[in-house]
């Protein structure tokens, strides 16, 4: 079923609902006798019109004297067989303005009331959107109720004498018909709305400011605006519905424009709804001066005319082979039907019944449903101008995919050359740097005078900087690549801030600022994650706290709390601080306070871009705010699972493998086990480390990627075959640390990576780590 069906179909449904209501759940009136009286003066008192003989019975239970300037008396009394004792009289008429009830009383005088919309709303009676006024015992054919009836609207009584049960099964019946009426306007205003902020076309906006103005009329003009929005304020019925009648004729006349393109269309027709436009506007803004009568007769007066110009002007469109011009004449078609019928029951010639009464609301659901799917025809042809569109630029849109998949083959085999590149450049600078920075280590355990200490450790620094820098341009690579991943491993949280610490003590020191580090009590020894990632985080933090300081403190502080599994990184600073407006930018790469050659701080511009990544990377985030009066604070904060591990375990001597082609690297790798107390042999490339691992059972491997003859894949790959080491682990001492390199080694069956170059301290808990996992027993080949 298409669209248009389907809302034609819920058009009919909700008719039939509201037509089946409105004739079949009538309630019963109790029978009464009426007659009127003209008052052509208006002066009658309720004593003369009592006194008077010539009143006129009325045909059916309604008088309709149009727009009339003359004042009407009624006076209405049972039959014999009834009494209104208990009983209301109903007028469901909302526009009637100035309508007194004359009652009488037990002493047989009239006691009078004043009703209509000129009225505050009763509280002591039911609150409804017609005229409601209860009755009493007395009135009767010789004491009959009299009604005085002068209206600025059109005089149209409709009477009805009805018990308390009657009236509520009649309000609700009422409140249902205008409630499905009233949704449904809204509806399509909201539908209508919702298209307008998806596609942003003028005429939507338009057309849901007219359906909100006409709805507000149609609440004025029906009473339930009064009931509902301003029931205190009968005076401002007066103004409300004049000006809403002046503002749905303007919207409507600027919709009509927008939609139907008048301008390039109809240019006459277009002229004549602008000029509609400007005097609804002006229309609009005079009802706040002008009399009612005078103001609504003209608002209608507009509106006539601007219906039946934008009937012509649909009939023009149509013409011109404007598909969706159908669809605004059935609209307004309808309209222009109900408002005539309103007017012919108004003036008298029409009787008054509830489909005179409602043809207006009734032309008015249809207008609104046929120029929604007017809207929605548009629409839809939208959508298929659209598909052309798409169909003819998917043939311009092959080739140039075709020419994209060139460029991206391209620039994927520029991508494969760079990460090769990395990878080389990589290695061939640690493996010189393993060499220097286990040399100055190795040094360093031996006697040296002070001045001679001094000069290794700078040199040390220097190296440790190097390796930062390289490992810092890896990983902002792998990043950007989208190959980084997280590689957990179990390690000893305090020891590793402990180094860390007293590294960046003495940096700081030789800047002349004081370093402070502090670790909770709570925080756990061993935890589960990415050491290496995490210590590249801090080490950016901490080289831009001592960077950009000048004086002052640089703080560490390490926090944990005592259920959770979270961290806390905490790096303070008394340096210049970031301003607002660079703090919204700190985490973007190759961002520096200053640039050129001549800049105050060195650096490569992507340590926080990296860290802040790696963080996200880590499951973490990273937190940046300012210090007062000056400096920064960074907060990194990870999730670090508790590790189930048995620290300061003694720690037996091992039979140690080391196959390594770098005769420098290999020496330092070999004193440092060996200091460490374990039996180590060696292996110069990836061939002599397989026969070396068939004839003898090792605790652990060290295996480097990058050896003659056989590399260390392959070595590693034979050795898990061979029967003595098949469960020994096989780490990988490696200069080349970019993710696919990491993957690479674990794909072929290596438990963990050693990146080149070798820290000693970090040797004993690595060790002990390693072996844990190990499940072959310990030392077999001692």
């Amino acid at each position: 079923m298409s669209v248009y069906s389907q809302r034609l179909h819920s058009l009919l449904l909700l008719f039939t609902v509201a037509v089946s209501i409105a004739f079949f759940h009538t309630a019963d009136a109790a029978a009464f006798n009426a007659s009127y009286l003209i008052d052509p003066s208006g002066q009658l008192t309720i004593e003369q019109a009592v006194e008077q003989k010539n009143y006129t019975p009325l045909e059916g239970s309604a008088l309709h004297a149009g727009y009339s300037p003359y004042s009407y008396w009624l006076k209405i009394s049972p039959d014999e067989q009834h009494s209104f004792e208990q009983h209301f009289l109903v007028i469901d008429y909302a526009p009637l303005n100035n309508v007194q009830i004359f009652r009488p009383n037990s002493k047989g005088n009239y006691e009078a009331e004043q009703v209509g919309n000129s009225v505050a709303k009763n509280t002591l009676t039911p609150v409804t959107n017609f005229i409601v006024a209860p009755l009493n015992p007395y009135i009767s054919p010789d004491q009959p109720l009299y009604l005085r009836v002068a209206s600025s609207s059109s005089i149209d009584v409709p009477l009805n004498i009805v018990n308390w049960s009657q009236l509520i099964e009649q309000q609700n019946t009422n409140k249902l018909i205008y409630g499905i009426y009233f949704g449904l306007l809204l509806v399509m205003m909201c539908y209508n709305l919702f298209i307008y902020f998806s596609i942003k076309d003028t005429s939507y906006l338009l057309y849901v400011l007219y359906i909100a103005s006409f709805t507000l009329m149609q609440a004025s003009i029906t009473g339930y605006a009064f009931q509902y929005l301003w029931p205190n304020h009968p005076a401002l019925n007066n103004v409300a519905t004049p000006m809403l009648v002046s503002l749905s004729c303007l919207f409507a006349a600027l919709f009509s424009r927008s939609f139907l393109k008048t301008r390039h269309v109809v240019p006459i027709a277009d002229k004549l709804m602008l000029a509609i436009a400007a005097l609804s506007l002006l229309l609009a803004a005079a009802s706040f001066f002008i009399p009612y009568h005078l103001s609504t007769p003209l608002g209608i007066v507009l509106i006539l005319a601007f219906t039946l110009i934008a009937i012509a002007s649909g009939i023009a469109c149509y013409r011109k082979k404007v598909a969706i011009a159908l669809f605004f004449l059935i609209g307004w078609c309808c309209i222009l039907l109900g408002a005539s019928v309103v007017g012919l029951t108004a003036v008298g010639i029409l009787p008054g019944n509830w489909l005179t009464h409602s043809a207006s609301q009734i032309g008015s659901a249809i207008e609104v449903f046929s120029l929604s799917l007017a809207l929605a025809h548009r629409l839809n042809q939208l959508q298929r101008e659209k598909e052309e569109l798409e169909r003819n630029a998917t043939l311009k849109q092959k080739a140039i995919n075709k020419e994209l998949a060139d460029t991206l083959k391209q620039l994927e085999i520029s991508n494969k050359t760079k990460d090769n590149f990395l990878s080389t450049i990589s290695h061939e600078l640690r493996t010189p740097i393993t060499g220097i920075a286990g040399s100055l280590a190795m040094i360093q355990r031996e006697g040296l005078s002070t001045q001679a200490s001094q000069y290794l450790e700078s040199a040390s620094v220097s190296t440790g900087k190097i390796k930062h820098h390289i490992d810092t341009l890896l990983n902002f690579s792998d990043i950007q690549a989208g190959h980084v991943q997280a590689h957990n491993q179990h390690f000893n949280l305090p020891q590793h801030l402990e180094r860390l610490s007293k590294l960046y003590q003495l940096n700081a020191k030789a800047k002349g600022l004081t370093f402070q580090f502090e670790a909770m009590p709570t925080l756990p020894s061993w935890v589960v994650g990415d050491i290496a990632k995490i210590e590249i985080i801090l080490q950016h933090l901490l080289d831009n706290a001592i960077k950009f300081s000048h004086k002052g403190n640089i703080k560490l502080q390490v926090t944990a709390a005592q259920n959770s599994q979270r961290i806390d990184f905490e790096i303070s600073d008394g340096g210049c601080g970031i301003s607002a407006e660079q703090a919204q930018t700190i985490f973007n790469p190759f961002i520096q306070s200053e640039a050129g050659f001549s800049r105050s701080y060195q650096g490569l511009g992507i340590g926080l871009t990296t860290s802040h990544q790696l963080a996200h990377l880590l499951e973490g985030e990273l937190r940046y705010h300012s210090l007062q009066p000056s400096g920064s604070c960074f907060t990194l904060s990870l999730p670090l699972p508790r590790a189930n591990f048995i620290d300061n375990q003694p720690q037996p001597t091992l039979a140690i493998l080391v196959a390594e082609d770098n005769p420098v690297n290999l020496m330092i790798i070999k004193a440092q086990l060996q200091q460490l107390g374990h039996q180590v042999d060696s292996a110069d490339n990836g061939q002599q480390a397989v026969n070396m691992a068939k004839v003898n059972a090792y605790d652990i491997i060290f295996m480097d990627c990058q050896m003659p003859v056989v590399d260390g894949y392959q070595a590693t790959q034979v050795i898990k075959q061979s029967p003595l080491n098949a469960a020994t682990p096989i780490i990988a001492v490696t200069a080349n640390t970019m993710t696919r390199d990491i993957e690479r080694c674990l794909a072929a069956g290596m438990e963990d990576i050693l990146a080149k170059p070798i820290i000693f301290d970090q040797l004993p808990g690595k060790l002990q780590q390693w072996l844990s996992k190990s499940s072959r027993p310990q030392s077999e080949a001692v």
